[in-house]
């Protein structure tokens, strides 16, 4: 029976061929889960930086000393490998591209219920801006946005087997999941597991190579790619062979590798030229405008909320107001920003407040709000000098 036999063969190779991209993928997701929780590996980039918080090899382990929160600005522009070492011990960085205020606390009750009491940090430093506590761009409420795509609250509906994402009038909250949302969530976590493969890989290459390989937050300087992540890639072909002819082989893996699976991603890249500045500066033209005072209610809510989950698991605070271009500060009527810091100061007024808004000129911004290399290490620099020798927040 030729017909049969052949049958069989095919369905053998099937098996084995199954088998093997299984062994594969356990094996690939261990390596993943060991540089995540030995090297800090930071998988997913810019707008998938959120799914992260799913991982309990990153957000669910012994909790962090210092927890960095806020939008990608925070994300860039505070160097969480420098601080570790000047605090002596974990700092992670949670900065999230277009995180608000309201995201943030759902991330923090999400860390709570999913990964218990011990993963939460002993403090947050938190870096705030208009735009974060207006809540921009906006997935609740009566002002909802229907083309906003806040991607922590998008991305924890889609992904997380355990919790959905419910809107509110005046913030989001976290839903239990049926068992067939939760499957789904389960089959679309599996497929979004290459970029921890690569990290990891990335990981264990830095780890063969050298495991006190300088990080990227020690480097001297940085080379400037148009993305980090493909550096053969036609754009970033030149600085590549550039960095290597400079620094020989071993010198540029020994600053990529680590590069490649940090958090970081804008403070690689060359600054926007003065018309993208601009051009990136209007499109914040309704969070210049906008007046807390008009939703006192919903800003007030979501302050009382953030503190609140401080309060009960007895998490510092340090607020940091962080920098902005020169340009995108005077965009700003002095009413509504006196009522934005106002508002923080009164429902706040226990943390540690470090004013960086106006620190940085001009050259050292990116864009309107995300810093260069040279910008971060003020910025890191400014929020270490705020610890005195008893810790963050003088604790």
């Amino acid at each position: 029976m030729p017909g049969s036999s052949r049958l069989r063969l095919a369905g053998g190779a099937l098996a084995v061929a199954l088998a093997t991209v299984a062994a594969w993928s356990l094996g690939l997701g261990r390596l993943a889960s060991w540089a995540e929780a030995r090297f800090d590996a930071y998988p997913y980039q810019a707008g998938e930086d959120p799914l992260r918080w799913l991982l309990p090899t990153v957000f669910g382990r012994d909790g962090p000393t210092i927890l960095v929160v806020g939008g990608s600005a925070v994300r860039e522009g505070m160097l969480y490998e420098v601080m570790s070492r000047a605090v002596g011990g974990r700092v992670l960085n949670g900065g999230l591209s277009n995180g608000t205020l309201d995201e943030i606390s759902l991330g923090l009750e999400y860390i709570a219920r999913v990964y218990g009491e011990d993963a939460l940090p002993d403090h947050i430093v938190f870096g705030m801006t208009k735009r974060v506590l207006g809540n921009f761009p906006r997935s609740f409420g009566p002002n909802e946005d229907p083309d906003a795509y806040p991607p922590l609250t998008r991305q924890l509906d889609r992904y997380s087997r355990l919790y959905g994402i419910q809107a509110g009038e005046l913030g989001s909250s976290l839903t239990q999941k049926s068992v067939p949302q939760a499957l789904l969530a389960r089959f679309r976590w599996w497929t979004k597991q290459q970029p921890r493969h690569r990290t990891a890989l990335a990981a264990g290459a830095e780890h063969l190579m050298d495991p006190e390989v300088v990080k990227v937050g020690f480097q001297d300087s940085l080379p400037l790619f148009d993305h980090i992540r493909r550096p053969l890639s036609k754009a970033d072909w030149g600085t590549t062979w550039s960095w290597v002819r400079s620094r020989g082989i071993g010198g540029a893996a020994g600053f990529w590798l680590p590069a490649y699976r940090s958090s970081y991603y804008r403070i690689f890249m060359p600054p926007l030229t003065a018309q993208k500045t601009a051009a990136a500066i209007d499109r914040w033209g309704p969070i210049f405008a906008w007046d807390p005072l008009e939703e006192e209610p919903m800003v007030r809510y979501q302050l009382r909320r953030f503190e609140g989950l401080l309060a009960e698991h007895g998490i510092g605070l340090t607020l940091v107001y962080v920098p902005e271009h020169p340009d995108s500060r005077a965009r700003y009527p002095e009413g509504p920003l006196d009522s934005y810091r106002r508002l923080i100061a009164e429902e706040w007024p226990d943390a540690t407040v470090i004013d960086l808004w106006d620190r940085l000129p001009a050259e050292q911004f990116y864009d309107n709000i995300h810093p260069t290399y040279a910008g971060a290490h003020i910025i890191t620099r400014a929020v270490l000098e705020s610890f005195d020798a008893s810790g963050p927040g003088g604790e």
